[in-house]
């Protein structure tokens, strides 16, 4: 653990080597699998080298396609253009980084790559990617019009309970996955879903520390919620469009996620405490200060 705080300090941003007129430099080009979650995180993981370590970096088209629907700053040149072939030799993103902070500690001056790789997995290292939050958050912006929908309905829920107007409200936000994810987590990591158990014990955490808090869920399975969590301080807040729900779940002064990146994502481009389950294997350590496990039954 001691290791890794140190390779994810975000103390020093390398600069920016010149990304058009040197097309004889390496060059890192992130693999595009996944939704909008993970395409959004393999875009963060993919900043952080070039930020922490100052390459060149390229995204292919899906990635670009599906970031710039949502994002109005998404300017990584495509791979595939003039300076950013496709010539390039596969690796993990985990092998990559450390071979980057290995090269970095002895030439921190010279450029650390000799040859242009593909990162051919889906990486969200979130303990490498925390230490960076508050300089990768301003990465991805929202498009205006996403987060004024998001913005409004929050406020429409808060209006709806009356609370609106309340003073020193502490907004919460609540990410529930449910759907796909309750079979992806059995088969993948062996784990159950997760129960109205974890979500009260997180709501009962803010409860405990603030005054007024009030709690907006965005989720898939709607009626789960309504059945086991909805009440007078937890309200709905979500839509069909996975855009603003993310945007609704940055907006909050805190935020409680479920398994998957989805959640990380939204509360990574917020601010606050991030409370996630106790065996989230997303999660490798926890952050002091920034994430909070809480037992999940």
């Amino acid at each position: 653990m001691r290791d890794t705080a140190r390779q994810g300090s975000a103390a020093a941003i390398h600069p920016y080597p010149c990304i058009s007129s040197d097309c004889s430099r390496p060059f890192a080009v992130m693999f595009d699998g996944g939704r909008l979650g993970n395409q959004m995180c393999q875009y963060l993981s993919l900043m952080l080298l070039r930020k922490q370590f100052g390459i060149k970096i390229a995204i292919r088209a899906k990635m670009k396609r599906i970031l710039t629907t949502s994002f109005e700053n998404v300017w990584v040149p495509l791979n595939g253009s003039k300076c950013f072939t496709q010539h390039t030799q596969r690796i993990l993103y985990r092998n990559l980084y450390n071979q980057l902070f290995n090269f970095n500690e002895g030439n921190p001056e010279a450029y650390p790559l000799s040859k242009s790789y593909f990162i051919s997995n889906y990486p969200c290292p979130i303990e490498l990617l925390l230490p960076w939050r508050e300089k990768l958050s301003k990465v991805l912006v929202f498009k205006p019009k996403i987060l004024e929908e998001a913005r409004r309905r929050m406020h429409r829920s808060l209006e709806a309970a009356g609370l609106a107007e309340s003073p020193d409200l502490t907004v919460v936000t609540v990410h529930v996955r449910r759907t796909d994810y309750i079979s992806y987590v059995k088969s993948r990591y062996g784990l159950a879903p997760l129960t109205a158990t974890y979500f009260h014990r997180a709501f009962n955490y803010f409860r405990k520390r603030f005054a007024h808090p009030v709690f907006l869920v965005t989720t898939d399975d709607k009626k789960w919620c309504e059945d086991h969590i909805l009440g007078p301080d937890v309200l709905y807040a979500g839509s069909q469009d996975p855009s603003v729900d993310i945007a609704l779940l940055s907006q909050g002064n805190h935020t409680i996620v479920s398994f998957g990146t989805f959640g990380f994502v939204s509360a990574f481009l917020g601010k606050g405490m991030i409370v996630h389950p106790e065996n989230n294997p997303t999660y490798n350590c926890e952050s002091s200060g920034v994430t909070l496990s809480v037992p999940v039954s």
